[in-house]
């Protein structure tokens, strides 16, 4: 999800597919990515390898981590995580709500 605003843009992206996805289990904070997940983060990461990114701020779950180290593999940019990352952007992903910047 790409939210553009007047101080810049916000590109949002959920972790890939983990086994709990896969399984239709409740979301464990150790559920890891399957082959899926991590070719989707593959391909998101192909998308914005040309973007300069000067953030990136990840939830600390493993997946979360897993999903952005893959992501952000070729832009060598370190990865701030912060705890309340799940619930307000996952929130702000599935929602239809305008977001300004």
């Amino acid at each position: 999800m790409e939210i553009q605003g007047k101080n810049g843009t916000i590109y949002v992206v959920r972790h890939g597919e983990t086994t709990d996805n896969v399984d239709k289990k409740f979301r464990r904070a150790s559920t890891q990515l399957t082959d899926k997940g991590i070719k989707q983060a593959e391909d998101v990461g192909e998308q914005l390898k040309n973007i300069d990114i000067p953030q990136i701020i990840s939830s600390p779950l493993d997946r979360a981590m897993h999903t952005s180290d893959i992501i952000l593999s070729k832009q060598e940019k370190p990865i701030t995580k912060e705890p309340s990352t799940p619930t307000n952007l996952i929130n702000l992903a599935d929602s239809n709500v305008p977001f300004h910047c």
